[in-house]
C-alpha cells in the first residue's frame, strides 16, 4: 500500500546495517523504518534543520538499501510489487537528498510543516492508520483474487484523498512551497508503478466509485473512525499476504 511520505521520506533506522541480516531482520529493520516514514509515530521528529535533514536523508539512504535487500526474500510477484516501492522511495530521496537544491527546497517544505501544519499532518495518521487495519483485514479475509485487487486498488484512492483533506489547506510564508502539491507528487510517484501493474481497471476514484460503490463507502468510513496512534500495526506483512494472495 502506498502511503509512504506525506512528510517525511526519511526514515530513522539505526541498528547493525555492517552485519549480513536474515530476512526476519531485514523485514524488522524495514517495518521500523517504514513506520517512522509514517510521521504520526509517538517521538518521530520532522527535520527542522540541515544537521536533522542530512541525518535522515543518510539514514533513508540506509533504509532504501535495507528494502532493496529484503525484496530478494520474497517470491516472484510480492516481489515486483515490492520492487515498485523500494524503486519510487529511492526515487523520492534522489529528488529531496541527491544535491543541495534539494535539500534546500525539502528544508523549507520541512519548516513549513513544522510552523504552519502540524496538526493537520498529524491528523492524517487517521487515514495511516484505518489503511493500515483495513489491509490487516484484507490480509486474512476470505475474499477472492478480483475483491482483493479492487479493494486494495481502491484503498490506495481513498487513503489519497483522506490525507489531501487534512493538509489541503496548510499554506506557507514561501507561495513556491506548497505541502499540497509535494504530497501529491509524492503519492503519484509512489503508486503509479504499482497501479499500473495490479490496478487497470481501478485507477480512478471514479472507477472505484463506479465498481465497486459499497466497498469504497466502507474503506471511507474505517478511515474515518481509525484510531491515532499506530500501536505496532504492521504494514509489510499484511502487504506480502495480499500480494501471495493475488499471485496464487
Amino acid at each position: 500500500m502506498k502511503l509512504l511520505v506525506i512528510f517525511a521520506l526519511f526514515a530513522v533506522v539505526s541498528t547493525g546495517w555492517a552485519q549480513e541480516l536474515t530476512c526476519e531482520q531485514l523485514e524488522n529493520q524495514g517495518e521500523m523504518g517504514i513506520h517512522k516514514m509514517f510521521v504520526g509515530e509517538d517521538g518521530v521528529q520532522i527535520p527542522n534543520n540541515e544537521a536533522e535533514l542530512e541525518t535522515r536523508c543518510n539514514d533513508g539512504k540506509r533504509l532504501y538499501k535495507t528494502l532493496l535487500e529484503y525484496k530478494k526474500c520474497l517470491k516472484p510477484f510480492p516481489q515486483q510489487v515490492f520492487g515498485t516501492t523500494a524503486a519510487s522511495i529511492g526515487k523520492l530521496l534522489k529528488k529531496n537528498c541527491g544535491d543541495a537544491e534539494g535539500k534546500k527546497h525539502a528544508l523549507k517544505l520541512f519548516q513549513c510543516a513544522n510552523s504552519q501544519g502540524k496538526d493537520k499532518v498529524k491528523e492524517t495518521q487517521k487515514c495511516v492508520v484505518g489503511s493500515l487495519d483495513s489491509i490487516q483485514k484484507l490480509s486474512s479475509s476470505g475474499e477472492s483474487k478480483p475483491q482483493l485487487v479492487a479493494k486494495m486498488c481502491c484503498l490506495a484512492h481513498v487513503a489519497a484523498d483522506c490525507a489531501r483533506e487534512k493538509i489541503g489547506t496548510v499554506t506557507c510564508p514561501d507561495p513556491t512551497i506548497k505541502p499540497l502539491d509535494h504530497f501529491e507528487e509524492a503519492m503519484q510517484s509512489l503508486s503509479k508503478d504499482t497501479m499500473e501493474l495490479a490496478c487497470e481497471d481501478y485507477k480512478t476514484m471514479a472507477q472505484c466509485q463506479a465498481k465497486i460503490p459499497e466497498a469504497v463507502a466502507e474503506l471511507k468510513q474505517n478511515l474515518a473512525n481509525a484510531d491515532t496512534t499506530l500501536k505496532g500495526r504492521q504494514l509489510i506483512k499484511p502487504l506480502i499476504a495480499v500480494a501471495e494472495k493475488v499471485a496464487n
